[in-house]
């Protein structure tokens, strides 16, 4: 009844979607899945059984027998698992995932200011940055300070398709175009639109990026000389005026 992932009595208990059916909490295995690219699949993180195509991983159903058991056998914890879901649930109303970038150095943003360049380098920054272009655009540019509850940033949109030559038309595409900036040039730069502020509800998750994409992001060589295994951050926000 523990989870192979976070090492705690399971919460949402879910079977892993392929053959082998290892069990694990439901946000493990979403965000386990977060972790791999589209076109290299999610293997288990026991057996490295291959998940099924086409899953729904936050729908993934929760094992009921399981939360008997743990119902049964810890009482204390099954409460707390109760009481999680309640607070959960008013979280995920009240709150939107960002991805965040937390901003060093003499970078300024400030709400007077429409526009920020930043330099995408790292490979957990060029993941954030293909993954942003993939989706809606938007990450969270997080001022200088420590990573907790209450921190604050602004939501910034990336601008400008010419910068690419075209326009891809997948999440891999994007991951590929950025990957080719970032290879041809050391970096890739970038302009931001400054939206609203907003506010940390909890503190991030971190979400490593696996060696084979930091290889396909800049290079063999580049990867072996220099460190690239802090992970990405990812945390729900309170946007201002939403």
């Amino acid at each position: 009844m523990t989870c192979a992932v976070c090492l705690n009595v399971m919460f949402q208990p879910v079977r892993w979607p392929g053959k082998c059916a290892h069990m694990f909490c439901r946000t493990c295995a979403v965000r386990w899945h977060e972790s791999f690219s589209q076109s290299t699949g999610t293997p288990c993180p026991v057996c490295r059984s291959a998940a099924k195509e086409g899953v729904r991983w936050e729908e993934l159903p929760i094992d009921e027998t399981v939360v008997s058991r743990i119902r049964v056998h810890y009482p204390e914890v099954h409460e707390a698992h109760l009481r999680r879901e309640t607070d959960e649930a008013d979280l995920m109303k009240r709150t939107r995932e960002l991805m965040l970038y937390k901003l060093h150095g003499d970078i300024a943003v400030k709400p007077s200011r429409k526009h920020v360049e930043l330099i995408f380098r790292e490979p957990r920054h060029l993941w954030m940055l293909a993954r942003a272009l993939a989706g809606d655009r938007r990450l969270g540019v997080l001022l200088s300070g420590e990573e907790v509850a209450g921190a604050t940033g602004f939501v910034c949109t990336v601008l400008g398709d010419g910068v690419w030559g075209y326009k891809p038309r997948s999440a891999d595409a994007w991951f590929g175009a950025v990957a080719y900036k970032a290879r041809a040039h050391g970096a890739v730069k970038v302009k931001l639109a400054v939206g609203p502020t907003f506010t940390l509800a909890r503190p991030p998750e971190h979400q490593s990026i696996e060696l084979k994409k930091a290889i396909q992001l800049l290079g063999l060589q580049r990867v072996e000389r220099s460190p690239f295994r802090e992970p990405l951050s990812v945390s729900r926000v309170i946007i201002d005026g939403s």
